[in-house]
Order: structure tokens, then C-alpha cells, then sequence
């Protein structure tokens, strides 16, 4: 099992950048049954596809603290 934080990846957290890169390079670095942890912040993100990972937990610091947004892209 492996914990990673998003912002390890990249992940900025301000609400304002687009950060879904940086979720999907955290998320390919999991193995089962492991941990995608979001520190207090707000992540802005587009669509995400997880396949090929059992036990996938995803983890933050609580509501409104670790918050995850739809990115709009026009």
C-alpha cells in the first residue's frame, strides 16, 4: 500500500489552477489497495478515469477543507 499526496505531483491547490495532470500522474503511481490523499486545499480538475486499481482509497482533510472541482474548459 502507498499513500501519495497530489501536491507531490504537482497538484497546486489554489482553486484556480487546472490540476488534473498532476491527479492523474499521482493516481498512476498507486498500486492497490492504496491511498490518493488531497492536503487541505482546492483542486480544480477535469474528467479522471481510474481503471486496474482494487482498494483505491481517496482521502482529504475534511469537507471544506480538501475540496475538488469540476475545471471548465470551453
Amino acid at each position: 500500500m502507498s499513500i501519495e499526496n497530489v501536491k507531490n505531483y504537482g497538484a497546486v491547490g489554489d482553486g484556480v489552477t487546472d490540476d488534473t495532470s498532476a491527479i492523474a500522474l499521482a493516481l498512476a503511481a498507486l498500486t492497490d489497495n492504496s491511498v490518493l490523499y488531497f492536503s487541505p486545499g482546492v483542486y480544480r480538475s477535469g474528467t479522471i478515469t481510474i481503471t486496474g486499481l482494487t482498494g483505491l482509497k481517496v482521502l482529504g482533510d475534511g469537507a471544506g477543507v480538501s475540496v475538488i472541482k469540476k475545471t471548465h474548459r470551453f
